[in-house]
């Protein structure tokens, strides 16, 4: 028998009138252009759109102009601030009963004793030519009842510490001279063995302590001597005692001594050799010691 053609089945009525409710209720796009009633946005909505712009604008020219307002009133409340306070500086300097404590002035070497003996020695560094370069004569004020004092006084006196340079400098400690070569050295500890012999730290007393412009000699009467760039208490502790101190007026020279020189990084074989221009040319140097009379 020929095969029957299945119909499909017929749409449900409530299929039917749902899809006729949508065709009724969208409109054809070409109806809706064409009916100016029916405009997607009618003449009083773009009327609205424009008010809306222009206000929100002006919103944006009101912040602005209200934040340059405010920085304005900012700027001018630091400014009569400041001339307060110049107005207040300037009444403290011109009155005569101002409150304002008087400043300071901090030294930057002790107190010179007053039975000392004046020591003049001339500082040089003439490989460096430049105005930080130590150049200029420094004062020391020596102790005459300080440890070492005496034996300082005499080979200050016979030109040990003459020609010899400043070849160990820490900084924030101390600045040292006052080597010889061996062969040197030999003829200096027969000249000075009987006063080396007299130095004797632990019944010597003195109130010199090692502070910064205080001036040492090495402990064992060794004639080597330094300055004090910094307080060191050990030193005093192990008795290392200060024989006197740089005068204030020449602590500026003992400030401009070059300490970029790492110690022991060749300095006494230079010494030694005669290379110290050449290898350390910001090395200073203490041309001569006298005593002042």
């Amino acid at each position: 028998a020929p095969e029957k053609k299945i119909k499909d089945s017929p749409k449900a009525p409530w299929k039917r009138q749902s899809s006729l409710a949508m065709q009724r209720r969208r409109p054809k796009a070409s109806v809706i252009q064409n009916d100016p009633e029916r405009s997607f946005v009618p003449t009083e909505d773009k009327e609205k759109i424009k008010r809306r712009k222009r206000r929100k604008s002006g919103n944006g020219l009101g912040a602005a102009v209200c934040l340059v307002t405010c920085l304005a009133f900012v700027l001018t409340a630091a400014a009569v601030k400041m001339t307060m306070f110049e107005h207040r500086k300037e009444a403290q300097n011109i009155l005569p009963n101002s409150s304002a404590a008087p400043e300071k002035k901090i030294k930057a070497s002790p107190k010179a004793p007053k039975d000392s003996t004046i020591v003049e020695c001339e500082i040089s560094t003439k490989e460096w030519t430049s105005d930080e370069a130590a150049n200029g004569t420094l004062r020391i004020a020596v102790h005459k009842n300080a440890p070492s004092s005496e034996l300082f006084l005499y080979l200050v006196s016979e030109g040990y510490y003459n020609d010899n340079y400043i070849f160990r400098v820490i900084k924030g400690f101390h600045a040292q001279w006052g080597f010889h070569t061996p062969s040197e050295m030999k003829n200096w500890w027969s000249r000075i063995e009987e006063k080396r012999n007299k130095v004797d730290p632990e019944n010597e007393k003195t109130d010199l302590k090692n502070v910064k412009g205080a001036f040492t000699m090495i402990r064992g009467a060794a004639p080597q001597v330094f300055i004090n760039l910094g307080s060191a208490p050990w030193l005093d502790e192990e008795g290392t005692l200060p024989l006197g101190v740089v005068e204030e007026d020449s602590m500026h020279l003992v400030e401009k001594i070059y300490t970029g020189y790492k110690p022991g990084t060749g300095q006494i074989p230079a010494m030694n050799n005669g290379t110290v221009p050449e290898l350390f040319p910001r090395m200073s140097k203490v041309e001569k010691c006298s005593l002042v009379e």
